[in-house]
């Protein structure tokens, strides 16, 4: 039992406790629709902007070693339809010997939705529901609501949604391989077009 305790103790000194709740909220989160003025049938980007407290940071679609990624839940009109997340390229945060990944300050999310064929006249709410996780030393649940409308004479935020779009990661198309050699991973990338490693920095892991 004295073993047990003392490994519990090390764990909890390791790694960030979880499911802490605070009344003060570390994110905000605003609802940037690239299009106001929809018929029915139509489709149009969300962008999710978080603002982040500084210090604290959210989680990327893979985490991670540790970390929940944010899970967005749209209602107000009956039918409309969610493709999956865009998620922008994220940080390394590393904590310890974890290594996670995520974001920091500010990111745009973005989500395409389509709306029933059906949609009602006039002026109409959509509201999304976010269930998202932001950790400092500690991480803490947060569960927003946010709403915009469509088919009332605003403006949309299409520049934001676009901003967004090029922080998107981009898929090159190449094959690849991973394999092991001795105690190393050894990834191999197949082109027809060597030259666009010219363009790469890096390739960071």
């Amino acid at each position: 039992l004295l073993f047990l305790l003392s490994f519990l103790t090390i764990i909890s000194a390791s790694y960030p406790s979880f499911a802490q709740f605070s009344q003060e909220k570390k994110v905000s989160i605003r609802l940037l629709p690239d299009k106001t003025e929809l018929k029915g049938g139509d489709s149009f980007t969300v962008g999710i902007e978080q603002t982040i407290t500084d210090h604290w940071h959210t989680y990327w679609l893979n985490p991670g070693d540790s970390g929940t990624a944010a899970r967005i839940k749209w209602s107000g009109v009956d039918g409309i339809e969610a493709a999956p997340i865009q998620w922008p390229i994220p940080k390394k945060l590393p904590l310890g010997p974890l290594t996670n990944f995520g974001y920091e300050e500010k990111v745009v999310l973005l989500q395409e939705l389509t709306l029933p064929k059906n949609l009602p006249e006039g002026p109409q709410t959509i509201t999304a529901n976010i269930d998202i996780l932001v950790c400092h030393e500690i991480c803490i649940p947060e569960s927003h609501t946010a709403s915009f409308t469509i088919n009332d004479g605003r403006e949309p935020s299409s520049s934001a949604v676009t901003g967004a779009r090029n922080a998107l990661p981009v898929d090159m198309g190449w094959a690849t391989a991973m394999s092991e050699d001795k105690d190393d991973l050894v990834i191999t990338i197949n082109t027809d077009t060597p030259s666009a490693f010219a363009k790469l920095d890096s390739i960071e892991l």
